[in-house]
C-alpha cells in the first residue's frame, strides 16, 4: 500500500495544465487570469466532496463590477472552463461586504450587493457543482422599503439544520439604520412571509447594523449585531430566534459594556453547544485609544461568560490588537482564537499570537498566548508581515500571512501549530513565491486532508491603480502534512479472514478494498468474486486497485486454496454428520456420530468469512448448537473434521 500519494500529471485537468494543485510554489493554480485583468475581492468556500467554490469581482470593459465563480476540485483543477461562470454583472462601481459560503448539499451561497434597482440592495445566488443556478441566473434582489430605506448592504448567510438559507443584512432608512433578515427554502422559496426586523422607530438615535448569524440546532438560529446608540457610540448585542423567526429571548442580550467600533464587523462562530462565540475589537483596559481584542460566549440561554468579555490577550499596552478568526475543536473541546498583533508605533506588519480557551472562558496559553507569526519591524519592511487567515487542520492550526509590501513582490507563507502552541513540522510552510503583489487571500475549511487557499494576483494581469489590489486569481492547497500538491486517498485491502480455503468450496465476492469503488484482480478472479476451484490450489495474490482522478493506487492480500481432501479423507455428509433444522432460523445443531478425538465445526459464509466456530474433544457422539443471531439472511457452509474425516453441508438461514 502507498501512503497519501502526490501525484503529478501535467494534462489531468484537460485544456488547463496550470489548473491542477503543485508542489511547485511559484507556479500555483491558475483560477483566471489574463494581461489587463483587474479582478478584486477573492472568496473561498470548500464543500465536504473537496471541491471548493471561488469567486471574485473583476471590472467590466463598460464600467463597474462583474462578479465570477470558478468550481475547482479537490485535484485542483477548473471544472468550468477558463474563465468560470457569471455570477452578476450589476454590481456596480463599488464592491461592499460580500459572503461566500457551502450549504449541506454541497451548493454555494453567495451573497453580495448590486445596483439593480438603482441603489445598492443584497442579493443572493445559490450554484450547485455543475455550475447551475438553483436560484435562476438572476439571483434573488432582497428588497425591503420599510422606513424607505435607500441602501442595503452587508448581507450575511446562515445554513439551518434543515438545509434553508437566512440571509441578514442592515438598511439605511429615512431616520434609522435596521437589521433585515429572511429565510429561504433549498429550492429559493420564501419560508417567512414578509421581512423580519430589528428596529425602533422611536425618535431616538438608535439603529441596528451589520448582522450575523450562526444555526444554534435544528431551525432556531442566534443573530448577532451592532446597536448605534449615538454617532459615537456602538455596542454588540445577540438575540435568539425560533423557526418561525419568534425572539426566544425578552430582550436582546448585551454582548459587552465596552465600545465597539463604528466599522468593522464582529467574528461569530458556534460555540459547540447551540451557542455562539465572538471575538470582537475594543479599546485597551489600561489605554482605551490602543485598540484591543476580546472575546464573548452566548449561551444557548442567552448567558455570557461574564457582563464584558475576556481580554484574550494581556499584555498591557504594549501590542495593537484585533481580532482575526475563531473556531471550536470539537475533539479537545476547546477554543482557537488567533489574534493580529503590531507594536502600538507601528501599524505597516501585524504578526498572529494564538490564544486557546475553555468553554468557560479560561486562557490556557498563558495570558501572553503563543506568537505563531512574528510581526517585522518597521514601515513599508520588505520583510513586513501581514496576517491573512486562520484555520483548523487535525489537531493543530494553520495561519496564513503574507511577507513583503505591495507592489513589491510578496509570499503567501502559513506556519503550522499544535493546539497547545508547539510548532508542527517546518515552519514556515510556502504556498506562493511567485515574483508578483498578492491580496484578498482568504482558506476555505479543512476537506479531505487538505486547506485550499485563493488570492487576488498580479504576476499576469499586472497592476492598475492600486497594485495591492487587484489582478488576476490564483490558488493554492496545504496538505494535511504541510506540502502541497495533489492529496491521494490511501488505498488498502484487509486480510481475509481465513487461514485457506478449499477448492470444493464455493464462489464468493471479494470485500475489503478501501476506498469502495475500486476493481479486485487476480488469478481465479471474475467480476469481483474468487472462484476456488478456478484458481485451483496456490497462494495466489489479490490485488484490488483504486482509480480517482489522477490518482491510481493498488492494495494486495494472499489467498490460499487447499484442495478439498488436503490432509483428510473426503466422506459423505450423511455418513459424519447431521445439521438440523435447515433452513434454520434462531439455532442449528450440529450433531456427529460416535467419534473418538478432536472435532472442529466452522460456519462460513459464502465469501470465506468463518462466523462460528467450536472445537472439541470426543468420545463418543458429538452435539453443540450454534445461535445465529447476529447472521445475516442467506447461504452458508457448515464445514465438520472429526479425526481424518472431513464433510461439507449448505445451510440456509431465514
Amino acid at each position: 500500500m502507498l501512503p497519501l500519494a502526490v501525484i503529478a500529471l501535467s494534462m489531468a485537468c484537460g485544456y488547463n495544465a496550470q489548473a491542477q494543485f503543485t508542489n511547485n510554489t511559484a507556479v500555483n493554480t491558475m483560477v483566471r487570469d489574463t494581461a489587463g485583468l483587474v479582478g478584486t475581492t477573492s472568496l473561498v468556500a470548500t464543500a465536504a466532496n473537496g471541491s471548493s467554490f471561488v469567486v471574485w469581482a473583476q471590472k467590466r470593459p463598460a464600467g463597474g463590477y462583474e462578479n465570477r465563480m470558478q468550481l475547482i476540485d479537490k485535484y485542483g483543477c477548473n471544472q468550468w472552463g477558463p474563465n468560470g461562470i457569471l455570477i452578476d454583472s450589476t454590481t456596480g462601481t463599488t464592491i461592499y461586504r460580500s459572503e461566500l459560503v457551502v450549504d449541506k448539499e454541497g451548493n454555494a451561497v453567495y451573497g453580495t450587493n448590486n445596483y439593480r434597482t438603482g441603489i445598492p440592495r443584497p442579493i443572493v445566488f445559490k450554484v450547485n457543482q455543475a455550475g447551475q443556478h438553483v436560484w435562476g441566473n438572476a439571483g434573488i434582489q432582497l428588497v425591503d422599503t420599510t422606513n424607505a430605506a435607500t441602501f442595503s448592504g452587508g448581507p450575511s448567510l446562515c445554513i439551518t439544520g434543515d438545509n434553508n438559507v437566512v440571509v441578514s443584512y442592515y438598511s439605511e432608512g429615512t431616520t434609522k439604520r435596521y437589521v433585515t433578515f429572511e429565510k429561504f427554502d433549498p429550492s429559493g422559496a420564501r419560508i417567512w412571509s414578509q421581512p423580519q426586523h430589528i428596529i425602533d422607530l422611536a425618535a431616538s438615535p438608535k439603529g441596528y447594523e451589520r448582522p450575523q448569524a450562526v444555526a444554534t440546532g435544528d431551525e432556531t438560529f442566534m443573530m448577532v449585531y451592532v446597536k448605534r446608540n449615538s454617532a459615537y457610540s456602538y455596542q454588540l448585542y445577540a438575540q435568539r430566534f425560533d423557526a418561525s423567526a419568534n425572539p426566544i429571548w425578552p430582550d436582546g442580550v448585551l454582548l459587552s459594556s465596552r465600545s465597539f467600533p463604528n466599522n468593522g464587523y464582529p467574528y461569530v462562530a458556534k460555540d459547540g453547544y447551540n451557542g455562539a462565540l465572538v471575538t470582537f475589537a475594543s479599546g485597551n483596559p489600561v489605554n482605551a485609544t490602543i485598540p484591543d481584542a476580546f472575546a464573548q460566549r452566548v449561551y444557548s440561554n442567552g448567558n455570557l461568560w461574564n457582563a464584558d468579555g475576556n481580554e484574550i490577550v494581556s499584555t498591557g499596552t504594549v501590542n495593537k490588537y484585533a481580532p482575526g478568526g475563531l473556531a471550536y475543536d470539537a475533539a479537545s473541546n476547546n477554543y482557537i482564537v488567533s489574534v493580529p498583533y503590531s507594536a502600538v508605533a507601528n501599524a505597516y506588519t501585524t504578526g498572529v499570537v494564538m490564544q486557546k480557551l475553555d468553554t468557560a472562558g479560561a486562557l490556557l496559553l498563558t495570558n501572553t498566548g503563543v506568537k505563531v507569526v512574528s510581526a517585522a519591524t518597521g514601515a513599508n519592511n520588505l520583510n513586513a508581515v501581514n496576517y491573512v487567515d486562520f484555520k483548523l487542520m487535525d489537531g493543530h492550526a494553520a495561519f496564513f500571512y503574507t511577507e513583503g509590501v505591495a507592489p513589491n513582490d510578496q509570499k503567501i507563507l502559513a506556519n503550522r501549530f499544535d493546539f497547545s502552541g508547539n510548532p508542527v513540522g517546518s515552519n514556515p510552510v510556502i504556498i506562493s513565491n511567485n515574483a508578483s503583489a498578492k491580496s484578498w487571500a482568504k482558506s476555505g475549511d479543512y476537506n479531505q486532508k487538505q486547506l485550499v487557499l485563493a488570492w487576488i494576483d498580479t504576476r499576469i494581469a499586472g497592476t492598475t491603480g492600486n497594485a495591492a489590489y487587484n489582478g488576476g486569481v490564483y490558488a493554492q492547497n496545504l496538505r494535511y502534512d504541510g506540502t502541497s500538491g495533489i492529496v491521494c486517498a490511501p488505498v488498502s485491502l484487509a486480510p481475509f479472514t481465513f487461514d485457506s480455503i478449499r477448492t470444493s468450496a464455493p464462489a464468493f465476492a471479494l470485500t475489503g478494498g478501501l476506498p469502495t469503488g475500486g476493481t479486485y484482480t487476480g488469478t481465479g478472479v471474475s467480476n469481483g468474486m474468487f472462484d476456488p476451484a478456478a484458481a485451483g490450489v496456490g497462494t495466489f495474490t489479490i490485488q484490488y486497485i483504486y482509480a480517482d482522478g489522477p490518482c491510481t493506487d493498488t492494495a494486495s492480500q494472499t489467498i490460499k486454496v487447499v484442495s478439498a481432501t488436503s490432509g483428510l479423507s473426503s466422506v459423505n455428509r450423511n455418513d459424519l454428520f447431521e445439521c438440523y433444522p435447515n433452513p434454520a432460523r434462531q439455532s442449528v445443531v450440529v450433531k456427529t456420530g460416535s467419534v473418538t478425538g478432536k472435532v472442529k465445526v466452522r460456519i462460513s459464509g459464502i465469501d470465506g468469512r468463518i462466523w462460528l466456530s467450536d472445537e472439541q474433544t470426543a468420545n463418543g457422539a458429538y452435539q453443540q448448537t450454534f445461535h445465529l443471531t447476529g447472521l445475516a439472511k442467506g447461504m452458508y457452509i457448515v464445514e465438520v473434521q472429526a479425526g481424518n474425516n472431513v464433510a461439507a453441508s449448505r445451510l440456509v438461514v431465514q
